[in-house]
């Protein structure tokens, strides 16, 4: 299958020359303090075909892709419109937009990795403002009618809004575990937040 395939030929180049661990943590931001009462993430949640959107487009090779998972464009991290860091909200969260995408019919849990858990979460569309440390996403099956339209393309995957977010800094070189399906085996990447972070 060409998804596949090239999904294990970028992640393969990714494992090689993808981010490296931050030797330290990044330097704490004073105008990215969260407020006393700023939501934590914390907690799992699910998100399936109902809130998932059409995604037309294969993947690339600037997308950071693990298996039938995949972040567009990220492959080196998340790319702000002037290089810098996001900008914390007034509860001193900083939330960096990015949707999920997964292939036709493919389920995967994405976790944020110790010990970045105290500091980062994923947000979903609908779920908690403070974000969740792991969200496991469920594909909408080929040729499911609530992502099939009569003049629209044959969506090759779905996406999900959401993104990850950072309490009390400002970026972050975030480590992910991801497992795909029923598969035990856990994929560990870093995304950098900013691109760049991970140095």
């Amino acid at each position: 299958m060409r998804f596949a395939a090239t999904g294990l030929a970028v992640f393969a180049v990714l494992a090689a020359t993808g981010c490296a661990q931050a030797s330290e943590a990044p330097v704490r931001s004073a105008s990215a303090e969260p407020s006393p009462d700023a939501p934590s993430p914390s907690g799992s949640a699910s998100v399936g075909c109902d809130a998932a959107r059409p995604d037309p487009e294969p993947t690339g090779i600037a997308d950071l892709i693990i298996g039938p998972l995949s972040y567009g464009a990220a492959a080196e991290g998340i790319r702000t419109a002037d290089g810098r860091p996001a900008t914390p909200g007034p509860d001193g969260i900083v939330f960096y937009k990015l949707g999920t995408r997964l292939a036709l019919g493919a389920s995967a849990t994405v976790a944020i990795g110790d010990p970045a858990r105290a500091y980062a979460g994923i947000r979903t569309e609908q779920g908690s403002d403070g974000g969740y440390s792991s969200v496991s996403y469920a594909a909408c099956a080929p040729g499911d009618p609530r992502i099939t339209g009569d003049d629209a393309p044959a969506p090759v995957g779905v996406w999900w809004v959401g993104g990850f977010l950072l309490s009390g800094r400002d970026s972050a070189c975030l480590p992910l575990e991801i497992t795909v399906g029923d598969d035990p085996t856990v994929h560990r990447v870093d995304l950098a937040l900013p691109a760049g972070a991970c140095g």
